[in-house]
């Protein structure tokens, strides 16, 4: 049966082959601005798993995704990781604002050249812009987003689960609303004052650098691939005196293009491939065809990769990044801040560049809280993730007066052990309202590495 959604549509079962059947999908519309005077609303789409016990617990709700990232995008995944959390609570997924339901389509790359060119194109930019009126993403707004969410599906209480960026949402939230949040669990936690556009050289230098090191350690990537940190430097160093030309292939259209290939779109789509569990594993044989003069296996990644990138709702990504860490970058010498990076400012000014030409639907950021929270609170890390280092979330404990930090060896994303020790770390740590005493075993296990390796056996 379909369960009523207070000023949305009705909820009912959503019918996706990545979700389980008793999934209910609905939307919430939530006022449009901060100005009580404005009675235009948004909508904002929500998934809900209802407890296949009904033993009252206080609900989980998860937040994830990148800003700009549809609800659709992520809610499968961490559908399944929170398997047996749906035992014996709700475990209610909300999106956020500009994206999905709510959002407008404005494509990043809209030809396979485009893939391999600027990362945030001008011309894309412009058309967005132009592409109608935006309520703003902040985290301010997605703060307010939540607690309407809670209010229209009549929850007093609850338990609260925030990925990556959107734990900044997650800490301003529990910061605001102590007594409607019973415990908090945080992967990959950003603080609050994290910009994650200025720290992306940084963060990629430790990527790339563990990267090599793995592979070193590796038996079959160390045989197959002699010293791969040495040919990603020639190999950044040749695409950036001169780029490259590679024939890729439209895997949807399936038609062929020549594309250029320089040194920001190599080095920046082989970190984003770092990402994913899936493409982490080929990054050292691309970067060894590349120092061999094959370009291919690299641009098959950056492919995968921006194709991610063009799944985002260009709006509200914009909206987002260029009202809370734009300003930074508008002030900051983003050379110097990048200096002695594999990767230098190319990230960094590839958004300074975009926020120049964004009018943020937002004219000014809040400033950022300083974490004091008291409830209990639940932090988990992975060793080798790109973005959110463990340091980070060690940083925050300090100001979280029963918070515990678990990092595990590896990712703390992606792959099948780390989503279900994530799963169980959460389902543990809900039940007991406590981070005390969880069994942290499956933190302890060393993932499997598997690299690609490519068959050169002669025939």
């Amino acid at each position: 049966m379909a369960t009523a959604a207070a000023d949305g549509a009705p909820f009912a079962a959503c019918g996706r082959a990545d979700l389980p059947t008793r999934a209910l999908c609905g939307t919430v519309d939530v006022p449009y601005g901060p100005d009580p005077g404005d009675d235009r609303t948004t909508r904002i789409e929500v998934v809900r798993l209802p407890a296949t016990e009904a033993t009252g617990a206080t609900p989980l709700v998860v937040i994830a995704g990148d800003p700009g990232s549809a609800l659709d995008r992520w809610v499968g995944g961490l559908a399944a990781t929170f398997d047996g959390v749906g035992a014996t609570r709700d475990v209610i997924f909300v999106g956020a604002r500009g994206t999905g339901a709510g959002g407008k389509d404005c494509p990043l790359y809209p030809s396979l050249e485009a893939m391999f060119g600027d990362l945030l194109p001008a011309s894309a930019i412009a058309a967005c812009q132009a592409d109608g009126d935006r309520s703003g993403t902040t985290s301010a707004l997605a703060v307010a987003d939540l607690d309407a969410v809670r209010v229209a599906l009549g929850i007093e209480r609850i338990d609260l689960f925030a990925d990556g960026p959107a734990t900044r949402v997650a800490l301003a939230y529990a910061a605001g609303n102590e007594d409607r949040v019973r415990a908090l669990a945080l992967r990959g936690a950003w603080p609050p004052d994290f910009n994650p556009t200025l720290a992306f050289a940084a963060a990629a230098q430790r990527a790339f650098d563990q990267l090599f090191v793995r592979c070193a350690r590796n038996g079959p990537c160390r045989k197959a691939f002699d010293d791969v940190k040495r040919d990603f430097t020639r190999g950044l160093a040749r695409l950036r005196k001169e780029p490259g030309s590679v024939i890729v292939t439209d895997p949807e259209m399936g038609h062929d293009a020549t594309v250029t290939l320089g040194d920001d779109t190599f080095g920046t789509g082989l970190r984003l491939a770092l990402d994913d569990p899936e493409t982490y594993g080929r990054v050292p044989a691309a970067i060894a065809a590349t120092a061999a003069g094959d370009l291919g296996p690299a641009a098959a990644l950056i492919l995968v990769v921006r194709q991610r990138l063009d799944d985002l709702d260009l709006g509200a990504h914009l909206d987002a990044r260029c009202v809370e860490d734009g300003p930074d970058l508008a002030t900051t010498d983003l050379v110097d801040a990048t200096k002695l990076t594999y990767l230098g400012d190319g990230w960094a000014r590839a958004y300074r560049d975009a926020c120049a030409l964004w009018a943020p639907a937002v004219a000014a950021p809040v400033e950022a809280p300083a974490i004091d929270l008291d409830m209990p609170t639940l932090l988990i890390a992975g060793e080798i993730d790109p973005w959110a280092v463990p340091a980070m979330s060690e940083a925050m404990l300090p100001g979280l007066a029963n918070g515990r930090l678990v990092v595990l060896k590896g990712p703390a994303h992606g792959t099948e052990e780390a989503e279900a020790c994530v799963g169980s770390l959460v389902a543990e740590f809900v039940a007991t309202g406590s981070a005390d005493g969880l069994d942290i075993a499956c933190a302890q296990a060393a993932p499997a590495l598997d690299f690609f390796i490519p068959d050169v056996t002669e025939p």
